[in-house]
C-alpha cells in the first residue's frame, strides 16, 4: 500500500521509463515514493515535455 501514499499527477517516472510490465510499473512507482524530492518532480516534468515534442518514446 506504500504506492498509494503518492499523490496522482499528470505525469510519472514510469510514464517516461518507456513500456514496461505490471510489475515493473510499480517497482518505479516505489522507487519514485523512496526517493520523492522538488528535483525528481522537475526532472520528471522535464522528461515528459522532450518526449511529447520529440516523440521519443512517447506513449
Amino acid at each position: 500500500m506504500l504506492r498509494l501514499s503518492a499523490k496522482p499527477g499528470i505525469t510519472g517516472l514510469w510514464l517516461i521509463a518507456g513500456p514496461s510490465s505490471f510489475e515493473r510499473m510499480i517497482a518505479i512507482d516505489l522507487d519514485y515514493v523512496h526517493r520523492q524530492s522538488f528535483g525528481l518532480d522537475l526532472m520528471i516534468m522535464w522528461q515528459t515535455v522532450i518526449r511529447a515534442f520529440t516523440h521519443d518514446r512517447a506513449y
